[in-house]
């Protein structure tokens, strides 16, 4: 009766818990952010001004042509996000500033849930978050339009359907965990190696579903 009520409890809990932390996280992210741009940390590599004048250019004549972007230097979704966004916000240095610090926040939400599905404990999920959140390399990137984030959003999030999937083989969230890798492999070239080195590991457990028909289409 007590691990009932205590169940019960943990129940009732979730999802506030989750929501006010997540919450009181992000605050405190931004307020870092800001104190940070107040202090003067702004960068503008090579890379970034590059693709900041790019994504200016394309942003005064916005269309949709995937065969001719994929030749580019850089692959075009990063290109689509942040030019999409100065339409709204005609800001080059602060516009694409603002929408990795909303991909980060995505990536510790995706983190969090990720966590939480593996442990299924909440103070898990809070420690892997925070650790997260604290590495100065995950605040710079946070504050910087680098690449990485927005494809670390993405795959984390085909990492987060494929645990799902893996715990229950005849749901289709493989096709949503499929969709987020296809839009990581969108931002960055990096990406292409994790996301075929998740495609070898998972090929012994491919064949073992089919091997033993627990597979969740109707594959003949």
């Amino acid at each position: 009766m007590i691990t009932s009520k205590t169940s019960f409890h943990r129940l009732s809990l979730e999802p506030w818990r989750s929501i006010l932390y997540l919450i009181s996280l992000t605050i405190v992210r931004g307020i870092i952010q800001i104190r940070l741009y107040q202090q003067g940390f702004i960068s503008a590599s090579a890379d970034e001004f590059a693709r900041g004048i790019i994504t200016s250019t394309w942003a005064q004549n916005p269309r949709l042509n995937l065969l001719e972007d994929i030749q580019g230097t850089w692959l075009p979704l990063e290109k689509y996000v942040n030019g999409l966004f100065l339409l709204i916000w005609p800001d080059v240095i602060l516009a694409p500033r603002f929408t990795v610090f909303i991909f980060s926040t995505l990536l510790l939400i995706i983190l969090y849930n990720l966590a939480h599905e593996l442990f299924e404990r909440f103070s898990i999920a809070v420690v892997t978050t925070f650790l997260v959140a604290s590495l100065p390399w995950f605040v710079w990137l946070s504050g910087t339009p680098m690449l990485e984030m927005y494809y670390f959003t993405c795959f984390f999030a085909g990492l987060l359907f494929l645990a799902k999937w893996l715990k229950n083989p005849y749901t289709n969230v493989w096709i949503i965990s499929g969709g987020c890798f296809l839009l990581a492999s969108g931002f960055h070239v990096q990406s292409w190696t994790f996301i075929n080195l998740i495609n070898v590991l998972l090929l012994p457990y491919l064949y073992w579903l089919i091997k033993n028909k627990k597979y969740p289409l109707p594959i003949k």
